[in-house]
């Protein structure tokens, strides 16, 4: 009789006495067929997402038991994240079917629409304060000095940017749609408030701190924003959302000149603010952050951008160059006035300065994309201290309008690349603090 081959009767492993080394392989084995089922449910259902393997090292999170995403920018693909991973559980752009391109989907569109009209009232706003100066010197407060009235326009742009740091932080938290909103509120209300003012203190609490404040929390919430949706363009979005402070500069000074003659200081304020609200509306409906992965979970405060050396040094650079940037466009209405030249030509000076940086905030935000931004912001850096240092000698009114182009052109990539650079050096779950600090430093100058 031949002898029949020995045959093993199968084992049946009992999950409630089997080992830990071999209940962890089958479940390994189980996972990642998990894993491989879902990932072609996903190739056949044509959403172009990137799933990364199943790490070993760690329990499954759902979906078939993939881990977590990487957290690295640079990644070519797109992402998609395990709630609570990254940026508080967000998914990028193209992870949320918004086309191969994230950047040119509606909804990163809509978010630089958006942003650009936050740049009209805020930026483009505060930097037509010059028209207010000329006018409380000559109409509403003679009384009171140059300097001090400066303080009023300087001390909006103080509240500003060291408001900034706080919305930073509030931004990488909660996100920016509630900023967004209160901000909106509180920026109305000051242009109401500040059409009732009649003294230099009431003007300082309602047109300076009032609105400094509500400006905060819409500009930083709004340029991280942006940051977010793009970047291998980044450069270029942020220089159109910030032209939004050009187009406004252009257009408030005409405004306001010819409405303070025309109505009256109230009711230019009040017309000012019905502008402001329905732009507000705009931006608070159409600036939202990536689409959630899952309910949003609010995480801990991180402040390492505030110790983040590329953020300090880039905070102080700006500080020395913030100390001059705003004086030309403060002052080249009352300069050109003090001249005895025209004095309707010299409420346009500001209108022409803007003017000029409309272009000197995208072009350079194009090449930024191709050199590299912090190369662009020293060059624009440089050359407007150079062209500040001739703002005396144009002592006629084609002088000074050389002037004013020149020096609106070469500072406007200051504004529309402070931020790029600030998110360059730190991941995007940080991106609101490291502008936030940015601000907060320079806004000391």
């Amino acid at each position: 009789m031949s002898a029949r081959p020995h045959q093993s009767p199968p084992v049946q492993l009992d999950p409630f006495s089997m080992n830990p080394a071999s209940a962890e392989a089958s479940r390994i084995s189980d996972d990642a067929a998990a894993t491989e089922k879902h990932g072609n449910h996903l190739q056949g259902g044509g959403a172009g997402l990137t799933i990364h393997e199943k790490d070993s090292s760690r329990p499954g999170t759902g979906h078939g038991g993939y881990g977590n995403a990487s957290s690295n920018e640079n990644v070519a693909a797109h992402e998609l994240t395990a709630p609570g991973d990254g940026y508080n559980g967000l998914v990028e752009p193209q992870a949320a079917n918004l086309g191969a391109d994230p950047e040119k989907s509606a909804r990163a569109r809509l978010v630089l629409l958006g942003a650009f009209a936050v740049s009209v009232v805020s930026v483009g706003y505060t930097s037509s304060y010059g028209v207010f100066e000329t006018y409380y010197l000559e109409v509403m407060l003679p009384n009171e000095s140059a300097s001090n009235l400066a303080w009023l326009g300087s001390f909006t742009l103080f509240c500003m940017f060291v408001g900034s740091f706080g919305t930073g932080v509030l931004m990488d938290r909660y996100g920016p749609q509630p900023l967004v909103i209160i901000g909106s509120i509180i920026t109305v209300i000051a242009m109401f408030m500040t059409s009732l003012c009649t003294t230099y203190y009431q003007l300082f609490l309602a047109q300076a701190l009032l609105l400094g404040i509500g400006i905060a929390f819409i500009f930083c919430p709004a340029l991280v924003t942006l940051s977010l949706y793009f970047q291998k363009n980044r450069g270029l979005a942020m220089g159109v959302a910030v032209s939004g402070s050009s187009v406004g500069g252009v257009i408030w000074p005409i405004a306001l000149t010819r409405l303070l003659r025309e109505v009256g200081f109230g009711w230019t304020l009040r017309i000012v603010g019905f502008i402001m609200l329905g732009m507000l509306i705009i931006a608070s409906l159409t600036i939202r952050g990536p689409i959630r992965n899952g309910p949003r979970v609010p995480q801990p405060i991180n402040l390492a951008p505030a110790r983040n050396p590329v953020i300090l040094l880039q905070a102080f650079a700006l500080f020395f160059i913030y100390l001059g940037l705003f004086t030309p466009l403060f002052y080249i209405t009352a300069y050109t006035i003090s001249l005895g030249l025209d004095t309707n030509m010299a409420f346009y000076m500001v209108a022409i300065f803007n003017a000029a940086s409309f272009f000197g905030r995208i072009m350079p935000g194009f090449l930024a994309d191709i050199y590299g931004p912090f190369n662009l912001m020293i060059t624009s850096a440089a050359s407007s201290a150079i062209i500040c240092f001739c703002w005396t000698k144009a002592t006629s009114i084609a002088g000074i309008v050389v002037f004013c182009i020149f020096f609106g052109f070469s500072s406007g990539a200051i504004v529309s690349l402070q931020s790029v650079c600030a998110v360059k050096a730190v991941k995007k779950e940080e991106f609101g603090t490291a502008v936030g600090v940015v601000m907060a430093i320079m806004s000391v100058a």
